[in-house]
């Protein structure tokens, strides 16, 4: 795995693009686009084996259990959310 250095992200089929999830929220201006398919790109890849490093998905309309929800918020307020 430390020897990926980069991944070839295509666009075209038959592969999909990929969009950046942005946008207003609930407050959207008609018209406006807010999202766009991305070209094909090379991205990146950050080696962090053996980082601290840590990413949490949370799947929307998943219930938590308060304790996890207070714990997450407070990693907010600290700048250390997952």
């Amino acid at each position: 795995m430390r020897h990926i250095i980069a991944v070839e992200v295509p666009s075209q089929p038959p592969y999909s693009a990929v969009y950046n999830p942005g946008g207003p929220g609930s407050d959207s201006t008609p018209g406006v686009r807010y999202s766009a398919a991305s070209p094909a790109h090379v991205q990146p890849v950050w080696i962090a084996l053996d980082e601290v490093t840590q990413v949490t998905y949370i799947a929307p309309g998943l219930e938590l259990p308060d304790a996890l929800l207070e714990q997450l918020e407070q990693l907010e307020k600290k700048g250390s959310a997952p």
